[in-house]
């Protein structure tokens, strides 16, 4: 939660609610609301999508009407609330970022996608930015609730699909960033000199190839000194290079403990940690909990 905010969370929109799993790393949830939603914040992502009616979305940095065809894209820890809302209907979608957060190279050819919907999982921003709120037009309206209505009828299923959740989630993402770059000009905060896109893009293949990662070899590499390529590292995502690689594992870690067929060995294996233990500390120290116990709390929420 954001210290400076003038909103005072509520509540906590937490696992319990949002219904996230292993089976269902991302959901879907409709409702009428009819009386104010008081100020509260989020574990998970949230897309907030209207479908009819009007209300008063209220945050730090602005109070705002929303109406058919309104999107607001709340990340982990932001607070906002919704006043006086009359008729109103609308769908929240929770994901679960890590489970989104492979292919990093293919994710960031989208314009808005990784700002929108996945950055605040990735780097720590050194100021608050504007919560995203959005229109789109008729076409886009229904064309998204097209997706919606597939999304929602897949999780349905009894063991529903991961790779079609995916590629609908993505579908969704993908025309919901286009219609933001297209509407707004507001930058989301992320333009990387090509040091930085050097060393993400080295981290990542570092990660997929189960490789460790030296900064001293990427500085050498952009002809660089160490402290130089730190500082110009941290400055752009918040992290010094070699936090943000063992934040990645993490995050690469999370994704692979939805699968149960893989052992807790299997994955630290897999992400290039020497052992079980040093694999169960690094996951404890950036989780706050271990990697036995996420995958408890990702079982499947009837």
């Amino acid at each position: 939660m954001n210290s400076r905010s003038k909103l005072k969370p509520r509540f906590t929109v937490t696992q319990q609610w949002a219904k996230l799993s292993a089976t269902r790393p991302v959901n879907t949830q409709k409702f009428h609301v009819v009386e104010a939603v008081p100020a509260h914040d989020h574990l998970f992502y949230e897309v907030c999508f209207v479908h009819r009616g009007e209300a008063t979305h209220c945050t730090d940095f602005y109070d705002a009407e929303i109406t058919r065809g309104s999107v607001v894209v709340m990340a982990p820890g932001t607070i906002h609330a919704f006043a006086a809302p009359r008729q109103l209907d609308v769908t929240n979608i929770y994901y679960l970022a890590e489970w989104m957060l492979t292919d990093m190279r293919q994710l960031w050819e989208h314009d808005g996608l990784v700002p929108l919907f996945l950055a605040d999982s990735l780097f720590r921003r050194l100021t608050p930015i504007r919560i995203p709120q959005f229109q789109l037009n008729a076409r886009e309206t229904t064309e998204l609730e097209r997706e919606l209505r597939t999304m929602t009828l897949e999780l349905s299923a009894t063991r529903p699909s991961l790779l079609l959740l995916k590629s609908i989630l993505t579908k969704f993402m993908i025309l919901l960033s286009r219609a933001y770059c297209r509407k707004e000009s507001r930058e989301l905060g992320f333009q990387f000199r090509r040091e930085v896109w050097s060393v993400l893009d080295r981290i990542e293949q570092c990660i997929a190839e189960s490789q460790p990662f030296h900064v001293i070899d990427a500085a050498k590499q952009l002809d660089l000194s160490h402290n130089h390529l730190v500082v110009l590292f941290k400055q752009a995502t918040g992290f010094p290079p070699l936090e943000y690689y063992q934040r990645r594992r993490i995050q690469h870690a999370c994704r692979l403990l939805l699968n149960p067929r893989l052992s807790i060995t299997e994955v630290g294996y897999t992400l290039n940690f020497s052992d079980a233990a040093h694999f169960s500390r690094q996951f404890k120290q950036f989780y706050g909990a271990g990697p036995r116990e996420y995958r408890q709390r990702m079982k499947q929420n009837k």
